[in-house]
């Protein structure tokens, strides 16, 4: 019997119920042990292979390596020490020739550790420093924070971070700048610019208090965000026509990535949130093509690639990897392809 195979991509038609009372899988409408057990013909589960139940990017149970096949919707698995012990009735599978070893294996048992929690980075002393409209997808917040000693100092936001609005998470976009776009004409003398405020966000995050609108290059302190507009404080030296573009400068505005369905009052608190922690391993088959789309999750070989992520205190994501068979030709197709979208 192999310890491993070039084949992530086996066929896994029909679904399983698990009996952890005597390591029996059974199946429906599924093709167990038809074909070859190597080789080209080799496209349905056979013994030595490895079943992984669920789906990794939904409800995920865990491996197993395949003892015996009774008939095409009866097998057995050799041990239940890669499965979660939770309840498998009814579900999805996939059937892989991936390293055996990487099941018993502490390191690599292709388990989901734990999910990175939304952990309060901070609150915002003083709150909102203008009021924000139902609807609206930005808002200024003051970063200023006070220690138990009463020293203020500035919490850093960043991009990826979350606000919490009405009990909602909603992510931040942008800080210290955003863009966007007049939705109609202002003439001269008018203290409103109308915006669409859900569209054309960009750059990062803000302070408030400074409009830069085209043919008016003086800041502009802004007394409101609203949905469809934003209230300045000194009259517009010079007309703004449709699609002008709207620049924030300020170090407290904050671009979201979706609108706040609530309106805030200035000075409410706000509770600003950081993805943190979280624990994930899982064993991958990768191939040449998932070399050249990695990116951020690039691995030094294609092969049986066995693939760590978290993410630190400050929120990013990390991604560690150990080849544990370096291979061309690996077929690979199960779910999730690597690298996951």
């Amino acid at each position: 019997m192999a310890l491993w195979g070039n084949n992530d991509n086996l066929n896994s038609s029909g679904t399983v119920v698990f009996n952890y009372a005597n390591n029996t899988v059974t199946g429906t409408s599924t093709r167990f042990g038809i074909g070859a057990t190597s080789g080209v013909g080799h496209t349905e589960a056979q013994v030595g292979d490895v079943i992984r139940f669920g789906d990794r990017t939904g409800t995920y149970f865990g491996d197993a390596v395949i003892k015996g096949i009774t008939s095409t919707t009866v097998l057995s698995i050799a041990s239940t020490a890669g499965l979660d012990g939770n309840a498998i009735s009814g579900v999805q599978y996939l059937i892989s020739t991936l390293p055996k070893s990487s099941i018993l294996d502490s390191s690599y048992g292709d388990r989901l550790e734990k999910d990175a929690e939304l952990n309060r980075v901070f609150n915002a002393t003083s709150g909102l420093t203008t009021n924000v409209s139902i609807g609206s997808s930005m808002l200024s917040i003051n970063t200023k924070q006070s220690d138990s000693n009463g020293n203020v100092f500035d919490r850093v936001v960043n991009v990826g971070d979350f606000v919490t609005v009405n009990s909602v998470n909603i992510p931040i976009k942008s800080i210290g700048s955003a863009t966007v776009v007049t939705t109609q004409a202002s003439a001269v003398g008018f203290k409103t610019v109308f915006v669409n405020s859900t569209r054309d966000i960009s750059g990062p995050a803000v302070t408030l208090t400074n409009l830069t609108v085209t043919g008016n290059p003086t800041p502009n302190p802004i007394v409101a965000i609203g949905r469809t507009a934003i209230t300045l404080t000194n009259a517009l030296t010079g007309a703004v026509g449709v699609n002008s573009l709207v620049t924030f400068t300020d170090s407290t505005i904050l671009g979201l990535g979706v609108t706040v369905t609530a309106g805030l009052a200035t000075d409410v608190i706000i509770n600003v949130g950081r993805f943190m922690d979280g624990y994930d391993k899982y064993v991958y088959g990768v191939s040449g093509s998932g070399l050249a789309t990695a990116t951020s999750y690039n691995v030094p070989h294609a092969g049986w690639v066995g693939v760590t992520t978290y993410r630190d205190t400050h929120g990013n994501l990390r991604v560690k990897s150990e080849v544990l068979v370096a291979m061309s030709g690996i077929q690979t197709g199960n779910t999730p392809i690597y690298p996951p979208a």
